[in-house]
């Protein structure tokens, strides 16, 4: 019996302990289970933070586009007044008429009948060379908010920059075969020259019209239309390219070998106007369609842009037809300049076109090399000068703008100068080339920051040296490379001017890349040491050139001009043995 109730009693108690223990391992399981869920939860809310915040990360360069409201770029479209197409019918007439005239044995009307001695064909050269510049530079301001507009990714807008290069490049090399420089023909070269710029013109008609059209219709024919509107202003840029070298040519013919060095180095300033004229052309042209009132679409605004590139091209064509002869003959070198040439700054100089055919080719190649470095040299500063400024020295985008503008305007006015001073014989051609690149090589001395406390001071004051001195050895090395080049051979004006474009394509293609991969990378060192290499090999080249056409002999005794008085010259008469007057002809008489 009391077995029965100790057991009983064991059993109960053990029970009730049982319960306890289990109810108290219950209570820890759930308490150990909620610590692990809040901490998994929490894991999850920090790597969902961290991911938003890479995803973020990812997005920021994209933001600043992301933010630019469609609706605020303008919805107005600006049409055409009647009077621009009266104004085109005028001109297609005139053009017309006048190849009537010419076509009946007439010399154009404004044509020189001694081409060499044409200003207007020095005109038309150098205004092909502003014309390219300044269609670039116009498009710029407008490429972003015209992308953007037309329902495309803002990555699109550096597409149709892109490509006007490489078609350009592919037009010249079209215009090669089209009018070969071995068959040459001056009639056929002149309507080549009057038909393409007619055909820009006549694109970028197409192109106005078309957009004016496209401004009010819906996204997604937008963006068919973007690529519509692409392909024509490529096509425009293909005829441009294959008229430059027919034009290049022609101006060859024209232009007195003793001028082409002037006149090459004033393409190279026209060249740095049209970089500076065509964003200041842009904001007066948004200034005259815009005005005070709603703002204008950029769709709209581009047809008005197109409208600028029409005329353009129409003075172009104009400058052909008016001016371009349909024969060129050819004139012989005044003597009297060679003998005038002994007593110039340059008399220690042999004239590139009076080289050995082997020192010739050597120059033209010279000159090649350096038309790839000279270019990559003005990129780099362009780009270079305006990163540091904003980033290292935290300059705002108007200030930098000023200094990119007073940039390219003293290298401008250095070129003209030393042009003129060429030009009126103050200075030697080899020494301003030479003087050139050691400035170069002072301004990449002063590129490296010696001291913080003058770092801003030496980089504005290197900048324009080597802007300047590239600028204003390019021009020479140009008119040396025409001059120095020889028809029927490898190294001709033809294939010269076919590889100086391409060179000079791809540089200025390279150079802004690398330029700001080196600056985000190393900064103002790592840019200073690229310029300085490809300023030596710059140099290099140019001293090269030098040392063709020096002549280390100076100039004969007997080139030398001599005063000679009367009696001196009726000495020499009588000294002089008579010449034996030769037997007169009989005369026949007829009958």
């Amino acid at each position: 019996m009391m077995l029965s109730i100790l057991l009983c009693w064991a059993h109960m108690t053990l029970r009730t302990q049982g319960q306890t223990l289990l109810s108290q391992t219950c209570a820890n399981v759930e308490e150990q289970r909620s610590w692990v869920t809040e901490f998994l939860q929490e894991g999850y809310k920090v790597s969902a933070m961290a991911l938003e915040e890479q995803q973020a990360n990812l997005q920021v360069p994209h933001r600043m586009t992301m933010n630019i409201d469609k609706d605020e770029l303008g919805h107005r479209i600006a049409y055409f007044p009647r009077g621009v197409w009266v104004g085109w019918i005028v001109f297609f007439l005139v053009v017309v008429f006048h190849e009537i005239y010419v076509s009946r044995g007439k010399r154009p009307i404004l044509a020189h009948p001694i081409p060499q001695k044409s200003l207007g064909i020095q005109m038309l050269a150098l205004w092909g060379s502003a014309l390219g510049f300044i269609y670039t530079s116009m498009q710029l301001p407008l490429s972003l908010d015209y992308t953007i507009a037309m329902g495309l990714d803002p990555v699109a807008s550096g597409i149709s920059v892109s490509f006007t290069g490489f078609f350009g490049l592919v037009g010249a090399a079209l215009g090669r075969r089209l009018c070969p420089e071995e068959n040459w023909d001056q009639r056929y070269a002149r309507r080549l020259m009057i038909f393409l710029p007619l055909c820009m013109t006549l694109l970028s008609i197409a192109q106005m019209q078309s957009a004016q059209w496209v401004g009010s219709q819906d996204f997604p024919t937008r963006r068919k239309w973007f690529w519509i509107m692409l392909g024509l202003g490529q096509f425009g840029a293909l005829t441009g390219g294959m008229a430059a070298l027919p034009g290049g040519v022609i101006w060859n013919k024209c232009t007195v070998r003793k001028d082409k060095t002037f006149w090459m180095m004033l393409g190279q300033a026209a060249k740095q106007l049209g970089l500076a004229i065509g964003p200041g052309l842009a904001a007066m042209i948004v200034w005259m369609v815009q005005g005070s009132g709603r703002r204008v679409s950029p769709i709209s605004m581009s047809a008005w842009f197109s409208y600028a590139f029409a005329c353009m091209s129409a003075v172009s064509a104009a400058l052909s037809i008016f001016v371009c002869p349909t024969y060129i003959p050819e004139l012989q070198e005044d003597p009297a300049e060679e003998v005038r040439s002994i007593s110039s700054p340059d008399r220690w100089e042999v004239a590139p076109e009076d080289l050995r055919p082997a020192d010739r080719e050597k120059l033209v190649r010279a000159m090649l090399w350096y038309s790839f470095e000279r270019p990559f040299m003005l990129a780099s500063v362009e780009v270079a000068t305006v990163m540091l400024l904003e980033v290292e020295y935290d300059w705002s985008r108007e200030a930098t703008g000023v200094v990119f503008t007073i940039l390219a305007t003293s290298g401008t006015v250095l070129s003209l100068l030393a042009a003129w001073g060429i030009r009126w014989n103050l200075f030697a051609e080899s020494k301003v080339l030479l003087w050139g690149g050691i400035a170069g090589l002072v301004g990449c001395a002063l590129l490296f920051e010696w001291r913080s406390s003058i770092g801003l001071t030496t980089l504005l004051i290197a900048d324009p040296l080597i802007y300047g001195a590239a600028l204003t050895s390019g021009g020479i090395a140009e008119g040396w490379a025409t001059r120095a080049a020889m028809p029927g051979t490898s190294f001709s004006f033809e294939n010269y001017r076919v590889r100086d474009v391409m060179l000079t394509t791809l540089s200025r293609m390279i150079a802004p890349t690398v330029t700001r991969f080196l600056v985000d990378l190393g900064g103002r060192s790592c840019y200073a040491a690229l310029q300085t290499i490809v300023v030596v090999l710059a140099f290099w080249s140019l001293r090269s050139s030098c040392a063709l056409v020096w002549n280390h002999d100076g100039p004969k005794k007997q080139d030398q001009p001599q005063k000679t008085t009367k009696k001196d010259d009726s000495a020499r008469k009588l000294t002089e043995p008579h010449e034996a007057s030769p037997e007169p002809i009989p005369q026949i008489e007829k009958p």
